[in-house]
């Protein structure tokens, strides 16, 4: 087909592109759909540059929008150097679109630093996708500190809901990392005063789960339910419009999430699938290896075992891939978390050896607890007790209980065993009656691990706590028997 079509002469290759313009340009005016980057690439190949300009964009905004960025990067690249100068700036911004949807900031980054973006009216919007990929990529607690404080201004101190809610999104990816829930409650306000962001689809899907997410991080778990049929609809309208693009991708993470938050298992896995399939197409490899973690957290509390040891495993290698440490780190704890669960306590062992000499203990706080418990999690179900209190107790001295908002249920279970051994038993009984006290901002989950843990410590200290396993047992109700096996395999029998 190649040779056939080189073999034409070029002036007649022209002419052919010119008739094909002008008729997909009649049957548009006829209101037939017609792709807008087909009909630029026909405006170019017959010599009408400047028809074909506006047509480039559309098309590129109707790719990005149907789930095809890497086509969109091909385009843009290959007509950049044939638009009218009045188009550059549009063509770069919609180029490092593109590349973000792909994942690749550091590329979109430099992109953003060319000359010709030089513009005065669109700085604002320049600093605020700059800002999308630096949460992204974000690896420190100095980088994320630093950019909340430019991000803080932009949330509001703008008028065009687009680029407010896009600053507010960025802003939440420095949150969650820095797990700091008093910035979490102000962007949470911040939503709240946004104006309309109905024109776009794509808007309303990032106001959304914005929402979604600062109420999370902010535990306002009471708003969980009704975000959740919000967020629903919006994913059933982004399927009847046939929207695909990574805001779609992190709605069905965020629906996936929040569903797991609850306890409601089958649908978060089904949900975190989907988005996995979402980011494979899009070919961001970040967001592939988060969605398939996701997957195998969901699958662990149903009891699927090996199902979560080959989704863990995938996200091992995904985040290899994409660099992410810490992240890769949790699904190597996912990963022997199956195995203990399926009697390979050897193996499991062996996956996590070692493990601790590479974390980065500049990370925050929560993050490096987190994973400091999780390792202690593997050691106790592997019968290793001792050295899970030591490494529990460790922590706990290097950095306090910093993790509880953010894996409160995990925290509150090693407080117990560590006030138990270390002979604390007041003030572990002091964390965990505030923790039970405040037991609806916990998510379902962290409420059974809470509860399972008092009780635990209360009936060894010798008091009774009656309500504790009423509690207990409404918190277990729906959720999957597993969920008891892993208490006890983790010493908190009900």
């Amino acid at each position: 087909r190649g040779y056939a079509y080189l073999s034409v002469p070029s002036p007649l290759r022209r002419a052919l592109h010119g008739l094909i313009a002008d008729r997909l340009i009649t049957a548009e005016a006829n209101g037939e759909p017609v792709p807008g980057l087909m009909l630029a690439w026909h405006c170019i190949r017959a010599d009408r540059v400047r028809l074909a300009s506006p047509y480039l964009l559309r098309g590129s905004r109707e790719a990005l929008n149907s789930g095809a960025p890497f086509e969109v990067e091909l385009a843009l690249r290959s007509g950049m150097a044939t638009v009218g100068k009045e188009y550059h700036v549009p063509v770069h911004l919609l180029l490092v679109e593109a590349l973000q949807e792909q994942g690749s900031h550091h590329e979109a980054s430099s992109l953003l630093q060319a000359p010709v973006l030089d513009v005065p009216e669109i700085q604002v919007y320049r600093k605020v996708l700059e800002a999308l990929s630096a949460a992204a990529t974000v690896a420190t607690q100095a980088e994320a500190k630093e950019w909340l404080v430019p991000l803080s201004l932009l949330t509001t101190s703008q008028t065009d809901p687009h680029i407010q809610v896009a600053a507010v999104e960025a802003a939440l990816g420095f949150v969650y990392f820095l797990g700091d829930r008093e910035e979490a409650e102000r962007l949470l306000g911040v939503l709240g005063t946004i104006g309309p962001v109905d024109q776009e689809l794509t808007d309303r899907v990032a106001f959304a789960s914005s929402l979604a997410i600062a109420a999370r991080t902010a535990r306002h778990v009471e708003r969980f339910e009704n975000l959740l049929v919000m967020l629903t609809d919006l994913a059933d309208e982004c399927g009847t419009c046939k929207l695909v693009n990574s805001k779609v991708q992190k709605l069905y993470n965020v629906i996936g999430c929040m569903q797991g938050a609850l306890g409601q298992y089958d649908r978060a896995a089904c949900n975190c699938r989907v988005a996995a399939s979402l980011a494979s197409q899009l070919g961001d490899e970040l967001r592939i290896g988060v969605a398939r973690l996701n997957v195998a957290m969901t699958l662990g509390r149903l009891g699927e075992y090996a199902e979560q040891a080959s989704w863990a495993e995938k996200a091992i290698s995904t985040f290899r891939e994409a660099r992410s440490q810490w992240r890769e780190q949790l699904a190597v704890f996912y990963l022997a978390w199956s195995m203990c669960m399926r009697g390979e306590n050897t193996k499991a062992l062996d996956s996590i050896l070692g493990l601790n000499e590479s974390w980065d203990r500049d990370a925050p706080s929560w993050i490096t607890q987190t994973q400091d418990l999780l390792w202690a999690d593997v050691h106790h179900a592997c019968g290793d007790e001792r050295r899970a209190i030591d490494i529990a107790d460790g922590t706990f001295s290097r950095t306090g209980y910093r993790a509880l908002g953010s894996c409160s249920g995990l925290v509150a279970r090693w407080v117990a065993r560590c006030g138990w051994e270390a002979g604390r038993q007041v003030e572990a009984l002091s964390i965990l009656r505030r923790l039970t006290d405040d037991l609806g901002r916990h998510d379902r989950i962290d409420r059974v691990e809470i509860v399972s843990a008092r009780n635990w410590l209360e009936r060894r200290v010798g008091y009774s706590w009656e309500e504790g396993k009423a509690i207990l047992e409404i918190e277990l109700a729906g959720l999957p028997l597993a969920v008891e096996h892993q208490m006890r395999r983790l010493g908190m029998a009900s």
